[in-house]
């Protein structure tokens, strides 16, 4: 059975990738293993990552209260202003009021009937009809409303109206986390596969059971797969055996575009798994070097390694 590299898929996986291989660098004992660059990275990111999430987590649960305070002052105003005007069609009904006060209200005037208040813009404007109502038959002579006040309703909704300010704000902010947290998830993405590049580096040579051990260390989760060849490969430059980044490789037939691709990473290597058993091709591209295909036989659960030495395609003068 092969095994293969599990890329971390949720942040939980991303943040304890980073984790061991910052803990295994700085030992005991001391053992930098990356690239000056990739090592680099991780010194800033990875307690940069763990800022992040914690502020997208503050940012939620401070949208939350927000929501719930709203949510709880809301529900007050619409039992209040609601009341109001029921009472107002009560005091009609039993002739202390004329059945004209309602379009003051913003009501039928023949039955008096509630529209319906179920979203926030609908609740506000029925409070905003209920102390407009009020403050204009109080003008015209009227008397007050003393069970369900103008100024008890006043002060639910300038309550309703700041929450739902804060309420906006805060979601604006939790946003905003968001957007920084995803956009170093993707820097965070790049630098797990940079690292785990240079574990597979540091541990060519090995037998393969120290070898998965020294991966698992450093923070490499490992897979099985069935039925399943892997090929690592590495490219050079003939003439120079300099290493070379960036070649594009496939599995399969040199005339066709099918199979299994990988590019090599900054130390020339890519590690290839293929279902394809038997008899294939190994095939590599690279801007300013001739293509190269080289015969491959690929076996079940086995692992091999293969060096792909390209040459530079000459210049014409």
């Amino acid at each position: 059975m092969s095994q293969r590299k599990e890329f971390p898929e949720s942040d939980d996986a991303r943040e304890l990738a980073l984790k061991k291989a910052i803990d295994k660098r700085d030992g005991p004992p001391i053992d930098d293993i990356f690239l000056p660059d990739n090592s680099a990275s991780l010194t800033i990111n990875q307690p940069l990552f763990i800022l992040k999430r914690q502020a997208v987590r503050n940012a939620e649960t401070a949208r939350n209260i927000a929501v719930v305070d709203f949510d709880v002052i809301i529900e007050k105003l619409k039992k209040r202003a609601s009341a109001g005007l029921q009472l107002l069609n009560f005091k009609i009904d039993i002739g202390d009021f004329p059945a004209s006060v309602r379009s003051m209200y913003g009501l039928p005037l023949d039955t008096g009937n509630l529209p319906p208040y179920d979203t926030e813009d609908q609740i506000i404007q029925m409070a905003h009809d209920f102390i407009n109502g009020e403050t204009a038959r109080i003008a015209a002579g009227g008397a007050p409303l003393a069970d369900i006040t103008r100024a008890s309703v006043q002060a639910l909704l300038t309550t309703l109206e700041t929450d739902r300010t804060t309420k906006q704000a805060k979601l604006n902010l939790l946003t905003n986390a968001l957007i920084v947290l995803d956009e170093l998830r993707v820097v965070v993405d790049t630098l797990i596969e940079n690292l785990w590049d240079d574990i597979d580096h540091a541990g060519q040579g090995m037998p393969k059971g120290a070898k998965n051990d020294f991966k698992r260390s450093w923070g490499i989760i490992i897979s099985h797969v069935a039925n399943n060849s892997i090929v690592n490969v590495k490219c050079v430059d003939i003439d120079t055996n300099v290493i070379l980044a960036g070649v594009s490789l496939r599995i399969g037939l040199e005339t066709g575009i099918g199979g299994a691709k990988a590019t090599s990473n900054a130390h020339g290597e890519a590690i290839m798994h293929s279902v394809n058993i038997g008899d294939t091709s190994i095939n590599a591209t690279l801007a300013l070097y001739n293509k190269l295909s080289r015969a491959i036989t690929l076996v079940e659960d086995e692992e091999q390694t293969i060096v792909m030495k390209l040459k530079k395609t000459p210049i014409e003068i």
